[in-house]
């Protein structure tokens, strides 16, 4: 299973053998936020989870401005699962489009 992050500048593509991938400003993170332009978004702020799971989960790391799933914070230290088309926001701006690539949802594209 892959997971696409549809960023303003850029698009990320998580697949299940880096688990978890980590998000946020530091330089050990996986995904690196533009700390210039984000600044609400922690060092370390959420990861990307594929435990056998059907979806892929998020889970927020006790971040300052919180992690939000179509705009509802989701508690920290909590995974929650994500779905296609769903908006991943980090703190106030940074926002990201969740694409699930799957037969079903390429089947839901074309009707």
């Amino acid at each position: 299973m892959k997971l696409i992050l549809e960023g303003l500048s850029q698009n990320y593509k998580i697949s299940q053998e880096l688990v978890p991938t980590k998000i946020g400003r530091s330089n050990v993170c996986d995904i690196q936020v533009n700390s210039e332009f984000y600044l609400d978004v922690s060092k370390l702020h959420c990861g990307i989870y594929f435990d056998g799971k059907e979806f892929p989960r998020v889970m927020d790391y006790d971040s300052t401005n919180g992690t939000y799933i179509n705009g509802e914070r989701i508690s920290p230290n909590e995974k929650v699962s994500l779905r296609h088309d769903d908006k991943l926001r980090l703190g106030q701006a940074c926002e990201f489009r969740v694409c699930i690539p799957s037969a079903w949802n390429l089947w839901g594209w074309l009707r």
